[in-house]
């Protein structure tokens, strides 16, 4: 028998719907069956806006998703934007990077997250406010930059691909750049346990960190969703 999950982007646009089906489909459990889409009446810039301006429309999609007999919801955004409001308004889990990791936390030992430097003083409240503070050692800056709200306009318009590849190509600088000095410098100094990497376009991209610090646990922000989702049913 297939379950149904559905991988919710809070943005806009499908920009990156195929790609996320491209990463987490050959990683889902056999009988898990992934749709993966957006929402609908928001701008189609492909970042999330403020979690106030998801919450309505991603109310009404994970309604409609349980109508249509989808069996869970990952919303596909580190800072689980509208997750508490919804969870209130449907039957079925709707889960977020932030909240799997919470409830794993019994297992993630000395916790590390490493994030944008933009939400860097976001991640330690938010800890705290799941119950991670005892968990929690450290947060740790990898930068990474966005292409400009006119330069997103155009290319999402006559090239998404190119846009695509724009956007994931200053994650992976990012990463070997940046988030492998801080994922050293965490298992050493800090010496964490497991690292979180706090924004969902860096999920498919995280295997030059596994191999720079093999002792520590790297949870994918979208795979781990995925595995806590797939427990939740039973699959």
């Amino acid at each position: 028998m297939t379950t149904r999950i559905q991988i919710i982007h809070p943005i806009g646009t499908s920009l990156y719907n195929d790609y996320t089906v491209d990463i987490l489909g050959p990683l889902a459990a056999p009988s898990i069956e992934i749709e993966v889409t957006n929402l609908e009446g928001l701008s189609d810039k492909p970042f999330v806006l403020s979690p106030e301006a998801v919450n309505e429309e991603l109310v009404r999609a994970v309604k409609r998703a349980e109508r249509d007999g989808v069996a869970g919801v990952v919303v596909a955004c580190a800072s689980d934007p509208g997750i508490e409001a919804t969870s209130k308004e449907v039957s079925i889990p709707v889960i977020g990077p932030f909240s799997a990791l919470a409830n794993l936390g019994h297992v993630t030992g000395r916790l590390g997250i490493i994030a944008a430097g933009y939400k860097i003083d976001t991640w330690r409240p938010r800890a705290v406010a799941y119950g991670l503070e005892e968990n929690l050692v450290s947060v740790r800056k990898s930068d990474f930059s966005h292409p400009t709200d006119e330069l997103s306009k155009e290319l999402l318009a006559e090239d998404p691909e190119l846009l695509l590849d724009h956007i994931l190509g200053e994650m992976r600088r990012s990463v070997t750049e940046e988030a492998v000095t801080q994922a050293r410098e965490a298992a050493s100094v800090d010496d964490v346990d497991t690292l979180f990497f706090a924004c969902t376009l860096w999920s498919g991209l995280l295997e030059p960190v596994r191999v720079a610090v093999p002792a520590v646990k790297v949870l994918d922000p979208l795979v781990s969703p995925l595995r806590y989702l797939e427990y939740l049913l039973g699959v």
